[in-house]
């Protein structure tokens, strides 16, 4: 039954017929994963995620993932974030953009947010191209 399942998985991921769609859906999902959940930021890279034709298996096969390796990079993000945040020329523009009505549930000045979400968008080609041929790679050589 667990060999069944896996093997049903692994059918979901592989789905689509171009790489990039399942490569997409993975680096979407690290990217969801580095921004803790419960903020408005979160919400919004996941409406994006709708917008895009990708593989949403492979999103939520890394979410799931990700998601549970994430706290042992919380000490790296948070330094990351923290960094960001107190860069001098940026702080009238987190300043202004934290006084408008919305942008706080955004909650783009919490350190680790912010050092997910700064770490995300750098991850996000490299995921995106390793994932690419990782899934090339799969179909040619184990499919």
């Amino acid at each position: 039954m667990v060999v069944q399942w896996i093997a049903k998985l692994v059918a979901g991921l592989i789905a689509n017929r171009r790489p990039g769609e399942v490569a997409a859906g993975i680096a979407f999902g690290l990217m969801l994963a580095l921004v803790p959940p419960g903020n408005l930021l979160w919400v919004a890279v996941l409406v994006v995620t709708l917008f895009l034709k990708l593989n949403f298996g492979a999103l939520l096969a890394a979410l799931g993932v990700l998601r549970l390796l994430v706290p042992f990079a919380d000490p790296w993000l948070d330094r990351i974030g923290f960094h960001i945040l107190t860069l001098e020329p940026l702080a009238p523009f987190f300043t202004s953009l934290y006084n408008i009505p919305v942008i706080p549930f955004f909650e783009f000045n919490n350190t680790i947010v912010m050092g997910g979400f700064i770490s995300g968008i750098v991850l996000w080609l490299p995921a995106f191209f390793i994932a690419r041929v990782a899934v090339v790679l799969f179909r040619n050589h184990v499919q």
